[in-house]
């Protein structure tokens, strides 16, 4: 991480600025996929049969990145967006590209079964957090990070957590903010989870 020549970290209500410099924070490592398509899914036997889905099958990258203890987002295979799943890694086996979960999920479509409508999973951990304190009398304020006065400079976030970040009904309060930066043209923000 490259620091810059103006940073203020408020405590209360958590806002953080970069002003006049260059944020570079590189959280994930660049060749570790952050979302892949499901592959499909197997199942492993318990008791009197019964079937548990608990086995999620990816690229081998994707199982060597990942690791144990890590939570992940599965898609909803129909038309309502709220029928994702969340669900932790046990272990991972990357020879195969498998991960285990600690509990089964529900069945959902795989390139094995419905390549076209296959579910996407994504990672929801990264090493570096950016987390904001709870205001207890409003949870639609969080903290704030701006990036601001930074024309022609490249700015990189990536691979970042950003937890209860975002002011719902402060124009401009949104969780990553870059401010009368121009174009901002060769700056990159990906592979982040807000």
């Amino acid at each position: 991480m490259k620091l810059i020549e103006f940073l203020t970290i408020y405590n209360r209500r958590s806002q953080t600025s970069f002003r006049i410099g260059q944020l570079d924070i590189q959280g994930i490592d660049p060749d570790c996929p952050s979302w892949e398509q499901l592959l499909d899914l197997s199942a492993e036997t318990e008791g009197d049969d019964a079937t548990i889905l608990n086995k999620i099958h990816l690229s081998q990258k994707a199982a060597e990145c990942w690791t144990p203890g890590s939570e992940i987002l599965i898609t909803s295979s129909d038309e309502y967006p709220t029928n994702y799943q969340v669900a932790t890694i046990d272990t991972t086996d990357p020879a195969v590209g498998t991960l285990k979960l600690t509990s089964p999920i529900n069945p959902v479509s795989t390139m094995a079964t419905k390549p076209k409508y296959a579910v996407e999973v994504a990672l929801l951990n990264r090493r570096i957090v950016f987390e904001a304190d709870d205001d207890t009398d409003d949870d639609l304020i969080g903290g704030h990070l701006i990036i601001l006065l930074t024309p022609s400079v490249k700015q990189h976030l990536e691979g970042v957590e950003i937890r209860n970040f975002g002011q719902q009904g402060n124009l401009g309060r949104y969780p990553v903010h870059f401010h009368l930066c121009d174009d901002g043209f060769g700056s990159i923000v990906r592979k982040n989870v807000v």
